[in-house]
């Protein structure tokens, strides 16, 4: 009875979407309908489990979005770039038809194209990537693991709607093969479970106990025969299988003596950064964080709100960065649906995205907020693997997705959201979990693929670090670029070992036959 109910909420749900006109017709036949793919039809969606097609509905006409309620700024002229460095326009110039999502039948409306706002300038259809595919690989016996729990302490105090941290504890691993070569990776859990349930402390007892045993002293095909073997009898613990998951990868690509960037099917030399801002004691404060951030380059500007801390803070930054500046929210699944009216208010800003509004796995509540907003919803902690992006598709939950690959389990399953995003046409980017370099190279090497359209949280190094671990440091152009070692085979950095022993708090060494101390 229980999942027959489930499936009568799904149909009543869905039923009440597709008559607001938020989700297409749910039949192996029909075509999703989403808003970045208004002029070209997005990828056949099958049904869910249990529900059948519903009849097609009229077309509701567009909500007209809010008159601003700050004083545009002149801006400079200048180049505005892609996350891969492309060009894009120059202000004042058209933008090209490829740019803008427009057809041919276009030309003759520039003006139209024009006057699309930033957030869909900088999320426009660019030409469809095609499905990326990992370089081939040769077996791998990995053999050996060092856990070592390291404490990195920040420049300043980073705060979110849920929590706050000063020192970050983070958890190492080195990895060895048996042909010698080694990798080292990170997990990128926090000491609180205030963003994710798993910890520092939850993820070592579970690398530890049940998932380093299952890989060590194996024959592996390859880095992608990994997951499987996480994930059988296993539930949950995403962060921690993603720590041995990558880890294989970087292992992967020292044997084989290619990029991290090149294996995993990478293809820009440099990607576009953005930075993130957390919460300021006042809206002064946080204006001149936002003015610093645009000097030093940075392509897109973020900023983490709060129910105390949101229309008056995003409206100063808006108004003293101008209206042409990338800029984004980002509220930790700090509002409810009952917020909707005052979330709705940030409409009037342009924004590139309103990041994680509500609840991590609530996307029927985001579907409905989000038919509610002219800004696209961007979703972080409800996209857990491929079929939560598959899910927000179908609902309509969200327009844009954050791809973590420490959240949704390594690699192989963010290279499958990526793929999934792009056939729909939904454009990906690249979040930071204040990863010290290590964790920074797996980023950045994600973040080389086609379908990383929106600069990420890739900061360089020292925007959180007096001194990172790695070297060279983590840096970012004047143009706001961070440039992908594709030059050099496995992570592109070098791990600083002194650094990293006078930082460590504890360590343990696990080899294919048990543990053994460090």
């Amino acid at each position: 009875m229980h999942g027959r109910n489930d499936v009568r909420l799904q149909r009543r749900t869905l039923l009440r979407l597709q008559r607001r006109r938020r989700v297409g017709l749910l039949d192996p036949g029909s075509r999703f309908q989403h808003p970045f793919a208004a002029r070209q039809r997005g990828v056949p969606l099958g049904v869910p489990p249990g529900l059948r097609a519903l009849p097609r509905v009229a077309a509701r006409a567009p909500r007209e979005r809010p008159a601003r309620q700050f004083r545009p700024q002149p801006r400079p002229r200048g180049v505005v770039a892609g996350a891969g460095g492309e060009r894009l326009h120059r202000q004042g110039e058209p933008l090209p038809l490829h740019l803008t999502g427009a057809s041919p039948s276009d030309r003759s409306r520039p003006a139209r194209i024009l006057a699309r706002p930033a957030s869909q300038r900088l999320t426009s259809r660019l030409p469809r990537p095609a499905e990326t595919n990992a370089l081939p690989t040769s077996p791998l016996n990995p053999v050996e693991v060092t856990l070592r729990e390291i404490e990195l302490p920040l420049r300043e105090r980073f705060i979110i709607s849920s929590g706050w941290v000063e020192n970050r504890r983070i958890l190492l691993l080195e990895l060895r093969d048996e042909s010698g070569a080694t990798a080292w990776s990170e997990c990128v859990c926090g000491e609180q479970p205030n963003y994710s349930p798993e910890t520092v402390d939850t993820a070592r007892l579970a690398l530890r106990r049940w998932l380093l045993p299952r890989v060590l002293g194996r024959e592996l095909e390859g880095p992608e025969a990994v997951r499987p073997l996480l994930d059988a009898g296993v539930q949950g613990h995403p962060m921690a299988k993603a720590a041995i998951e990558m880890g294989i990868w970087g292992l992967s690509a020292e044997v084989e003596g290619v990029s991290l960037s090149e294996l995993i099917g990478g293809t820009r030399d440099r990607v576009a950064t953005g930075i993130s801002l957390g919460l300021q004691s006042s809206p002064a404060a946080l204006v001149e964080k936002a003015r610093e951030a645009v000097d030093r380059g940075y392509g897109k500007v973020k900023l983490k709100i709060s129910p105390e801390k949101d229309i008056e803070y995003v409206g100063a930054v808006r108004e003293a960065l101008g209206p042409e500046r990338a800029l984004a929210v980002d509220a930790n699944a700090a509002y409810t649906l009952d917020d909707a009216d005052r979330l709705a208010e940030l409409d009037a800003f342009d924004l590139i995205m309103i990041e994680q509004p509500l609840a991590a796995g609530d996307l029927v509540r985001h579907a409905r907020l989000q038919e509610r907003l002219a800004t696209p919803v961007c979703l972080d902690e409800s996209i857990v693997g491929p079929a939560s992006c598959e899910d927000m598709l179908a609902l309509g939950s969200g327009r844009i997705v954050n791809i973590k690959p420490g959240r949704v389990g390594g690699f192989r399953n963010s290279r499958e959201i990526h793929d999934i995003s792009a056939r729909a046409g939904v454009p990906v980017w690249c979040g930071g979990m204040l990863e010290s370099g290590i964790g920074r190279a797996y980023n950045v090497a994600l973040a080389s693929m086609p379908n990383f359209r929106l600069p990420g949280d890739l900061s360089p190094s020292a925007r959180y670090w007096e001194r990172d671990v790695v070297s060279p440091e983590w840096t970012m152009d004047p143009d706001g670029f961070v440039t992908v070692p594709r030059d050099r085979p496995g992570l592109g950095v070098k791990v600083d070992i002194e650094r990293v022993e006078a930082l460590t708090r504890r360590s343990e060494t696990i080899a294919g036959g048990g543990r053994v101390p460090a």
